[in-house]
């Protein structure tokens, strides 16, 4: 879909943004704002605000507020994306391990994904002994066939969670 055909799918009939896709967007540029400079932003008052915010939480459409820390200013300096074989690829295998995976402490994402691996992981460690921690923990599971390194980020363009709403 088209950024222009998604915007236009959050216009009124007047041809006016929707009030809350536009709170959004504000939240996603900079939701440390005050109250009163969100509602600067998006034309609406401090009372709209707030009852958006209940709404879109109410809703599940944010699922919370936080801090985004910069990896390297902590020693995180390798990012890895590793690939796992499942034995049986069935959906109660696939999500026991995907469980079992997403708690591990240096997981940042789990997906699963179709093709010759059911699950893509991103990983972010300090030293390249934590990616081979990592892999001999997921390697000693029972479910796993086979893991391995798909690719070493050498450096990050553009990481983001925002959405094009």
């Amino acid at each position: 879909m088209s950024d222009n055909h998604q915007h236009s799918q959050n216009l009124h009939e007047d041809g006016g943004e929707d009030k809350e896709v536009h709170f959004l967007r504000e939240l996603q540029k900079n939701c440390d704002r005050t109250q009163k400079e969100i509602a600067n932003s998006c034309n609406i008052s401090d009372v709209q605000v707030t009852r958006l915010k209940q709404k879109v939480a109410s809703t599940g459409k944010v699922r919370g507020y936080k801090a985004v820390l910069d990896p390297m200013a902590f020693g995180f300096r390798i990012l890895a994306f590793v690939v796992v074989r499942l034995k049986e690829r069935g959906h109660a295998s696939s999500v026991e391990m995907s469980n079992f995976i997403a708690e591990l402490e240096c997981v940042q994402e789990v997906h699963n994904i179709m093709g010759k691996y059911d699950l893509l992981v991103k990983v972010r460690v300090r030293e390249t002994e934590d990616v081979v921690s990592f892999m001999q923990k997921v390697n000693e599971r029972k479910e796993v066939q086979h893991s391995k390194i798909f690719s070493l980020g050498m450096g990050t363009v553009k990481e983001t969670t925002d959405l094009a709403i």
